[in-house]
């Protein structure tokens, strides 16, 4: 990410304006620019730019169009056809609000030249523009040239709440939220017994937080996945989507059918939930409820933190990655578990019955404590590249060859294996995805982007 002493001006131009360099000098001299590739999506391409950089005070997009519609790369937004890009512009908001949570406030986006918000077509199109992303709007005249202007302010948000008041279900339809008004990247959302009417995520939401309430009997199923930069709380309800928590994820009741992605600690103390994989970087801890892990070479668990099961019942055969740079503990409860495949690259102790049904890899350091038992008859393949530290027991096939070390508690065996790394590369690729790479040619004052395929 590039930082600056000062907020930054940055200036977006769709490659097909006439007279760009002119229109730079009117609106924004001191701007940094970037040409807008005519023949890709242009909010991707802005999108991409800008979480490059850690301080911005001002975005200028230059673009052609008319009264209710403008041009941006290849995209073509219009007042009928922005719930498109409703994922996309929650995302581009996301950025400009995290701009301002770093002290830049407020941050304005300036769409010159194109008069999108003329007319009556305009007016529409300028406010469904500003619900989708959040943000203030404005129409304003800048050096003789017609600007829509959006502006986002740092505040601790809005509470909003589900009323389901709209013809349809979904997510997108601001007649369906109090206020009549979407959340923002920076609202806390609620669900609670004013309305139990479904909810259709017919875009990928981004919002602070999310709670369900034990009063919330709908369901929130679609095809997109929730993005909450804060908490979420799981009290009743059922959810049927995907979701990405950057703080903690609490269920206590309720039925959850999800992929999960988490920043802080997942607990589950209650309730059915039935998890696709994912990642959880805090620590997990299943107190209570029924968890069935569905789990297969494309959709495995990953842990950076503790694994502690201190009650609860547990279905399906996981495979199961412990990738944490400290000491990691794996407490899989008085009842044991069962897992297909165990991958272990740094410092793993078991503390219970696990039982291996498929692949044991471990490049680390795996202790198994006094008490408990690592089962590894049944497996395919047991591979050690580091050190297994074995207090309690580690039951063996007897085709399985083992060289005892200077340490009486440590065996090595001898069929070294990569594939924890394979499988370390595959989660990265799953969880940490980075956007296509870009080559940056200097013309001048002005940058021209390039996607490399």
């Amino acid at each position: 990410m590039k930082t600056m002493n000062s907020p930054r001006s940055i200036v977006f131009i769709d490659s097909g304006v006439e007279e760009m360099q002119g229109l730079v000098a009117s609106v924004a001299p001191e701007g940094e620019v970037f040409l807008v590739n005519q023949q890709q999506d242009g909010i991707s391409q802005v999108i991409e730019i800008l979480t490059e950089y850690s301080a911005i005070a001002n975005v200028h997009i230059i673009s052609s169009g008319g009264p209710g519609y403008l041009h941006l790369g290849s995209s073509q937004l219009h007042v009928d056809n922005l719930h498109c890009y409703a994922n996309d512009l929650q995302h581009w908001a996301a950025v400009l609000y995290s701009a301002c949570l770093q002290g830049v406030s407020p941050v304005r986006v300036y769409f010159h030249g194109c008069n999108a918000a003329l007319g009556e077509m305009g007016k529409a199109f300028a406010e469904r523009l500003s619900q989708l992303m959040g943000a203030k709007v404005a129409l304003a005249t800048t050096c003789s040239i017609p600007t829509l202007i959006l502006t986002f302010e740092a505040s601790s948000g809005t509470v909003r709440y589900w009323i389901g008041a709209g013809e349809d279900k979904n997510w997108s339809n601001p007649l369906n939220w109090l206020g009549n008004t979407l959340p923002s990247p920076q609202d806390e959302v609620v669900f609670d017994g004013r309305c139990n009417k479904d909810v259709l995520l017919d875009i990928c939401p981004r919002i602070k937080s999310l709670t369900v309430t034990a009063d919330y009997t709908g369901t929130i199923s679609g095809w997109n996945k929730l993005i909450a930069s804060k908490n979420i709380f799981i009290f009743g309800g059922t959810i049927n989507v995907d979701l990405e928590v950057g703080g903690d994820l609490k269920v206590e009741n309720g039925t959850m059918n999800s992929y999960l992605h988490v920043k802080g600690n997942l607990t589950i103390d209650s309730g059915t939930v039935t998890w696709y994989g994912g990642k959880v970087l805090g620590d997990t801890n299943i107190k209570g409820g029924t968890v069935s892990f569905c789990s297969n070479y494309d959709s495995y668990y990953i842990f950076e933190g503790n694994f502690i099961r201190s009650g609860g019942s547990v279905e399906g055969m996981p495979i199961f990655g412990f990738y944490g740079n400290n000491c990691q503990s794996f407490s899989p409860g008085k009842d044991g578990m069962i897992l297909r495949d165990l991958y272990n690259n740094f410092d793993l102790i078991i503390d219970g019955e696990v039982t291996i049904s498929g692949l044991l890899f471990n490049s680390g350091r795996l202790t198994v404590m006094s008490k408990a038992v690592l089962d590894a008859r049944l497996t395919s393949c047991f591979s050690n590249s580091g050190t297994l530290i074995e207090k309690g027991k580690i039951l063996r096939s007897t085709g399985a060859l083992a060289k005892i070390s200077a340490d009486s508690n440590s065996v090595t065996l001898n069929t070294a294996s990569n594939s924890s790394e394979i499988l370390q590369n595959q989660q990265d690729e799953k969880f940490d995805r980075k956007p296509k790479s870009i080559n940056q040619v200097s013309l001048k004052n002005l940058t021209v982007f390039n996607e490399v395929f």
